[in-house]
């Protein structure tokens, strides 16, 4: 695990709210976000909901690709002359991204765009990595791909592409996690969670004249794969956008309203099973605590249908509309999960290392699987709508549009 007080512009970048806060802003939105009556479902409920959803998976993407054209462009910077000041500043801005994206995570679900033949997830956020297929380590100064100019002569975005995961699940070559690795450079503690063992990369292993041969080939890498990067989220953000009628959203919005719902409890279902708790338990070596707040982010802009300034309708009026009693159970696990995912420590290391944070990460775990369990049974309990005369599953235009270009995400 990085240590964070390590990178103080990183840090300030995210320090907006402080902890109280957040919890009393996140708390305070769920609370007030129940109706006080449920009334019988039509395709118009289904049909709001879908589209409230594809309009916040539109917004979340948009923004995750704007953060990374933003680490492109300091990769930019940093690579016209390295000094450590960049550095850091790279690394900032790298935090503010994967910040970004872990906003989109809970929008996934199985066929959509982030998980079709493409594996656009799978290009951007795979883990783990194996380092040495990539770069020097300790002991093994010759070892990865950057150093062997042999067998890789050019290092550019096919070489990236073609060796993506070739030679084994975990020899990567794209997304986040070989840019934490080369900007961060090895975590040299046995369990990757000493705050106080020294960020290994210093600025001189991109210098020529620097500590490591091959600084060129390192940067020609950095700089390519944050490409690929902004890439592959332009074209999720392009899969929903709001005026393509051959992309995702389309096809996501054109059928049945109530199939499209059930696609995004579906998602929640496998979201709350496997993403939350595999992080919680095998923590990235970075930000950990930063992105598992981020991801309930995610979670709660769904529920509530709410993104910047604009809420609803969300998945909560649905899961009412089925059953109260299980809606108000949502509502209140969904709202422990966040207080203690809120109060992890930005140290994950500590979490792990201490009892006390330690039955936090378990509380954290057994509210997911709440939560899991109640959407499950939402899916089985959820209603089909009653066609009225004034509704019918494809007569929608999106309900209170986002104004995409004022978006922001939700601090």
């Amino acid at each position: 695990m990085y240590s964070m007080h390590q990178h103080s512009s990183g840090r300030k970048r995210f320090s907006k709210w402080n902890s109280l806060y957040r919890v009393v802003a996140l708390t305070a939105l769920i609370l007030s976000s129940a109706p006080a009556q449920s009334a019988p479902l039509d395709y118009r409920h289904f049909a709001e909901s879908a589209y409230r959803y594809a309009d916040i998976a539109y917004a979340s993407y948009t923004d995750a690709a704007t953060r990374a054209l933003e680490l492109k462009n300091a990769l930019f910077h940093f690579a016209t002359e390295p000094d450590a000041n960049k550095l850091t500043e790279t690394r900032a801005a790298w935090l503010a991204t994967i910040d970004a994206y872990s906003k989109t995570e809970a929008f996934r679900f199985p066929g959509g765009p982030m998980d079709d033949d493409q594996a656009l997830g799978d290009k951007v956020g795979h883990w783990p990595l194996d380092q040495a297929y990539l770069d020097y380590l300790q002991g093994i100064p010759d070892c990865g791909l950057i150093n062997d100019v042999e067998t890789y002569p050019k290092i550019d975005e096919d070489l990236l592409l073609t060796l993506h995961k070739k030679d084994g699940p975990n020899r990567i070559t794209l997304g986040f996690h070989p840019i934490q690795f080369l900007l961060w450079g090895q975590d040299t503690t046995p369990q990757g969670t000493n705050p106080q063992d020294p960020v290994s990369r210093p600025h001189t292993d991109f210098l020529a004249d620097g500590s490591r041969p091959n600084a060129t080939r390192r940067l020609q890498y950095l700089i390519h794969a944050a490409d690929l990067l902004l890439q592959h989220l332009e074209q999720a953000a392009a899969q929903w956008h709001p005026q393509d009628p051959e992309n995702f959203r389309a096809s996501f919005l054109s059928g049945d309203p109530k199939a499209a719902v059930q696609n995004v409890l579906t998602g929640l279902s496998t979201f709350l099973s496997h993403t939350l708790p595999s992080k919680l338990q095998a923590p990235f070596p970075a930000a950990t605590t930063l992105i598992l707040q981020a991801n309930t982010t995610s979670l709660h802009n769904i529920y509530r249908g709410s993104y910047a300034t604009t809420a609803g309708p969300g998945i909560n009026t649905l899961i009412r509309a089925a059953d109260p009693a299980l809606q108000t159970q949502f509502r209140n696990t969904l709202q422990a999960l966040i207080l203690v995912i809120q109060q992890l420590p930005q140290q994950f290391h500590q979490a792990l290392e201490e009892e006390e944070e330690r039955s936090k990460i378990a509380e954290a775990i057994r509210h997911t699987q709440a939560l899991q369990a109640i959407l499950d049974e939402a899916i089985i309990a959820l209603p089909g709508p009653t066609l009225t005369s004034s509704s019918s599953p494809r007569a929608f235009s999106s309900p209170n549009p986002l104004r995409f270009e004022q978006s922001a995400p939700i601090k």
